[in-house]
């Protein structure tokens, strides 16, 4: 065959080969904990996250690395999109332009020849790698309540988006970022009423009116967090119990709200035909406290914070399976790059956990290493973590005997040995993650260093 009848028969063949390969569809919810999805807690009705679930493999540890700045989200959309480290992030995250420094997930997907098609918040965000996808649409956040109407839209676009037959000639790749269930917590009236009164959820087993109550010393922001919940007002910390209470039930209820949109995505999939070869993430940019060790929002590295809810569901992917493996959530950006068939950029820092997707029984990290600004690190194993403050407090915890984090060990002198072990396994995984004792103003602080 001649040479040009050689690249016409490709070019000719190249929509119906890139369609053989896997849709991708990415939803990212905003301040999700990990705990508040029907899969992981009965008392939450989120039905189509659960149809999700029976479909895929659930990740029960799943995390961020943690925060940088009280907004948390930017530094973990930044960290999932990129593959970066938190202490190693592109320095171009808020600049002006379509053109991230570094591959990003739309970049190198739509090189390998995805429609990329981005529908989410445009704060607090890698501005950038948003502005990279073919497609784009913002979503600005408005007064409640016009905000649930308004998710509603947007779930429209997406629906359109999948419904358009052009999407047939190219696999597609959709990002679906929006700001739930982020404060101000605007739910649907008749999910409000399914935790009123008597099923009003309970409190954390961690619950306590401020962090000294329980830690024996505040933390830095304590007391200077508001959360707002139109239908009840802002809160500012600290809250009563009963407050705590009323937060949660409309936390709850906004979760079940989006949960109703995440079921029309999956189903437009299903009536296309192209859920069969469709990889579908759900997850959330961080976690949240609700009550928990007496903090609200989402800074610290307690588990609440810094633990993610992960469902994969898609083509090689075993259904109604839970892992155990330590992921973090940035694992993400290399995981797809594998199952699609694409090479890994080699920018990217962190690592695939495709052996534990397809084998569920199979480990991935064998620790894990969080930081929230320059306030606290905690480091964890299969089974222990430390967290050390910036006050030179420290706590131990057995995470399978206590998740919920409410029994420090490290006062206990037959944990001497492993407080130690840990602290110095925390600063050798700081270095290798790029914050490096030598110079990290944490570090440094703790060291009695200027």
């Amino acid at each position: 065959m001649k040479p040009t009848l050689t690249i016409l028969a490709t070019l000719l063949l190249a929509p119906h080969l890139l369609a053989d390969k896997p849709n991708i569809v990415i939803i990212l919810t905003d301040d999700l904990r990990a705990d508040c999805i029907g899969p992981l807690n009965p008392r939450i009705h989120t039905p189509s996250i659960d149809r999700l679930a029976k479909r895929g493999v659930l990740f029960n540890n799943a995390y961020i690395m943690g925060g940088n700045s009280p907004a948390v989200c930017t530094p973990s959309r930044t960290m999932l999109m990129s593959g970066r480290t938190l202490f190693r992030l592109p320095t171009d995250i808020k600049a002006p332009g379509n053109k991230p420094s570094v591959p990003v997930m739309s970049t190198v997907f739509r090189e390998a020849g995805y429609d990329t098609f981005y529908c989410g918040k445009h704060g607090n965000t890698y501005h950038p790698a948003d502005r990279s996808f073919d497609n784009t649409v913002f979503i600005n956040r408005r007064a409640c309540p016009d905000q649930v109407a308004e998710h509603r839209s947007y779930t429209t676009k997406i629906v359109a988006y999948l419904a358009d037959p052009a999407r047939a000639k190219k696999p597609f790749f959709i990002f679906y970022a929006p700001s739930v269930p982020h404060d101000p917590v605007c739910p649907e009236p008749e999910d409000v009423a399914l935790y009123a009164g008597d099923k009003c959820p309970p409190l954390p087993p961690n619950a306590a009116v401020d962090h000294a109550a329980i830690a024996g010393f505040n933390l830095r922001d304590t007391n200077v967090r508001t959360y707002d919940v139109p239908a009840l007002g802002k809160f500012k910390t600290p809250l009563q119990l009963d407050q705590w209470r009323d937060v949660l039930s409309h936390y709850y209820a906004y979760v079940t709200s989006f949960d109703r949109q995440v079921g029309r995505i999956l189903d437009e999939l299903d009536r296309t035909g192209a859920a069969k070869n469709t990889i579908v993430v759900f997850t959330s940019d961080n976690g949240h406290s609700h009550s928990d060790q007496g903090l609200i929002h989402k800074e610290s590295v307690y588990e609440q914070d810094v633990r993610v809810p992960l469902i994969v569901r898609g083509p090689g992917v075993p259904a109604d399976k839970r892992s155990d493996a330590l992921v973090y959530l940035s694992d993400l950006f290399p995981t797809l790059c594998q199952q699609i068939g694409v090479p890994v950029p080699s920018t990217v820092q962190t690592k695939s956990f495709l052996p534990a997707l397809t084998d569920p029984g199979k480990p991935h990290r064998p620790s894990l290493y969080h930081a929230y600004r320059d306030e606290m690190r905690a480091f964890r194993d299969a089974q222990y973590k430390i967290i050390l403050f910036e006050n030179h407090h420290v706590r131990l915890f057995d995470l399978n005997a206590d998740p919920f984090e409410r029994r420090d060990l490290s006062k206990d002198p037959a944990q001497a040995d492993r407080v130690a072990r840990m602290t110095t396994q925390a600063r050798q995984a700081g270095k290798t993650l790029g914050d490096d004792p030598a110079s990290s103003v944490f570090w440094k602080k703790l060291d009695g260093k200027k």
